[in-house]
C-alpha cells in the first residue's frame, strides 16, 4: 500500500440518483495525520461521500483514493484498514455483544486479534460481551 501522498484525495466526486444529485464534483485533499472535521447541513451530501469513500456505493464520476487505493476496485485490501461507523447503524439486536464483534470482524474480512485488547481498553467485561445488543445503551 503506498505510504505517501494524502489519507483521501477527492477529485470531481460525484453521485447521482436519477434526476437527484447527491454531491456534485467534489474536489478534497485529506494529508496523513491531517484531523479533518466533516460538517453541514442535511442533504449536502456529506452521507454520500462517505459512502463513496468506504466504496458502499460507486461514484458517477470523479476520483476516489483513499490511503492510496481505489475504494471499489481495491475494496478488498482496503476495508480491513477502515473503519466506518455509520449514525443510521442497525445491529441485530438478538445477538450478544461478543457475536456481533465476531460478525462484523467476518464481514471486514479483518482478524479480530485486537479485540480483547480494545474492550478492556473500553471497559467492557466478559458479562458486558454475553448480553444481547437490544440491552446496550444507545448513547
Amino acid at each position: 500500500m503506498e505510504r505517501e501522498g494524502p489519507a483521501i484525495e477527492l477529485a470531481g466526486l460525484s453521485k447521482y440518483y436519477g434526476r437527484k444529485t447527491g454531491v456534485d464534483h467534489l474536489d478534497l485533499t485529506v494529508r496523513r495525520g491531517e484531523i479533518f472535521g466533516f460538517l453541514g447541513p442535511n442533504g449536502a451530501g456529506k452521507t454520500t461521500t462517505m459512502r463513496c469513500l468506504v466504496g458502499l456505493l460507486r461514484p458517477s464520476a470523479g476520483r476516489i483514493r483513499l490511503l492510496g487505493l481505489d475504494p471499489v476496485a481495491d475494496h478488498r485490501r482496503l476495508a480491513p484498514r477502515l473503519g466506518y461507523l455509520p449514525g443510521e447503524l442497525r445491529l441485530y439486536p438478538e445477538l450478544t455483544g461478543a457475536q456481533t464483534l465476531r460478525l462484523l470482524g467476518d464481514l471486514q474480512g479483518a482478524a479480530t486479534s485486537r479485540r480483547a485488547e480494545l474492550c478492556e481498553r473500553l471497559g467492557l467485561t466478559v458479562a458486558d460481551l454475553a448480553r444481547p445488543v437490544r440491552e446496550y445503551s444507545r448513547g
